[in-house]
């Protein structure tokens, strides 16, 4: 009977060991979008000029990711999700995919209005979809893809495009185009970015407080809805591709050579963080779940994952246990890991391989100060199970042999 050895270690501290753990995405194609619309449910697409396109789907918070089938053969470079069921895509010549059952299958937009290449797409409520596209173009629905109408706000191409609320919007683009809306999409004014350098990513934190990356390390803030816009300080000179925060504060921008760019004090300064496998290349979209769970994904079929906001774990030599904050057990043990914590609620647990993949995964929900974990399936070999409490308050890592 195979038993689990737990070596315990605890890791109160973020400063040492990468925190971004590479998923098996199937596909050497490179993602230009990755988005979930719950911590289950996630999707990425994009293409390859020799493999065609591509769409990936997770069901169980990136565990496992399976190719779906889309009816085009046009590039594909945007994807969200405004419901569970309810998605969109978009790609070239004007293509919009939409799905109504959580991206099992997948339709063709009649008319789009263009036959531009859509990049960016976003919404602000189930019904009123947007996208962006060469050539100025921006096209809506706001009767969920029955119809959709097009305009063209410049001659240069515009890629990401973000609605703070349901009526301002922000879209950018080539030669440092930034244009808003106040009116829901209705029509566009062009703003002063102060550079004429490729923008590719939009996201605002409030309607007033938001930002901009492109080429160059350029990143750019504003704090009055665009009336101006400030530079600041990447501290790189690679393209950036992406831009999300996940509050007033702390943000995220991914891009070439691995880039991995975290905030915490809006945007004043930036670091980087590892992305853990050298392997990896161009990042070309980030999407955070909430302030710990999120995803990047880019070239040569990568995603990455982090469960704690892309930090870092310090591993010490305490024992947990002897802390009385967490009891883990039995020890050994063959089929199921008890956790038991009497300080903050366990939120989640994760296993992986030596090689930093993700075998196994267990959501509390809500939380719970005590959790059941079904081990019976791991094989014979080392792993390392990483505990996760409520507010992200501690972070426990184990080593684990199973024999």
């Amino acid at each position: 009977m195979k038993k689990l050895i737990l070596l315990f270690f605890i890791a109160l501290s973020i400063n040492a060991t990468a925190q971004w753990v590479q998923q098996t995405s199937g596909t050497a194609n490179t993602f230009y979008s990755i988005y979930f619309s719950n911590a289950n449910n996630g999707y990425a697409t994009g293409f390859d000029s020799v493999m065609g396109n591509v769409m990936v789907r997770t069901v169980n918070g990136g565990l496992n990711w399976t190719g779906v089938t889309i009816p085009t053969t046009e590039d594909m470079f945007g994807v969200t999700f405004p419901t569970v069921f309810t998605g969109y895509a978009a790609g070239g010549n004007g293509t919009i995919l939409k799905t109504t059952n959580g991206g099992s299958t997948w339709a063709v937009q009649a008319n789009t209005n263009t036959t531009h290449t859509l990049h960016g797409v976003c919404f602000t409520d189930s019904m009123t979809v947007f996208s962006t596209g060469s050539s100025g173009t921006i096209i809506r629905t706001v009767n969920g893809g029955t119809s959709w109408m097009a305009q063209n706000v410049t001659s240069n191409s515009m890629y990401g495009i973000h609605f703070p609320s349901a009526a301002v919007g922000y879209a950018v683009g080539d030669m440092g185009s930034i244009f808003k809306t106040v009116d829901g999409g209705n029509s566009w004014m062009g703003q002063t970015s102060g550079t004429t350098l490729k923008l590719k990513s939009v996201h605002f934190v409030s309607i007033d407080t938001g930002y901009v990356v492109g080429y160059t390390g350029t990143i750019l803030k504003t704090t009055n809805g665009g009336t101006t816009w400030t530079t600041l300080n990447s501290g790189i000179n690679n393209m950036l591709f992406s831009v999300q925060f996940t509050s007033s504060s702390t943000g995220y921008a991914v891009g070439t050579d691995q880039t991995i760019l975290k905030t915490i004090n809006g945007g004043t300064s930036w670091t980087i963080q590892s992305p853990g496998n050298s392997n990896v290349s161009t990042l070309r979209s980030v999407f955070f779940l909430n302030a710990n769970e999120g995803y990047v994904a880019g070239r040569d079929g990568t995603i990455l994952k982090t469960f704690n906001a892309g930090g870092t774990l310090s591993v010490g030599a305490t024992d947990n246990e002897s802390a009385g904050m967490i009891t883990v057990y039995p020890n050994p043990a063959s089929n199921v890991l008890n956790i038991v914590s009497n300080l903050n609620k366990v939120k989640n647990i994760r296993v992986t391989d030596v090689l930093g993949n993700e075998v196994k995964r267990f959501d509390t929900g809500t939380g719970s100060m005590e959790a059941v974990m079904n081990i019976s399936e791991l094989a014979t070999g080392m792993y390392m199970v990483q505990i996760s409490t409520e507010g992200n308050t501690q972070v426990i890592r184990k080593k684990v042999l199973v024999e």
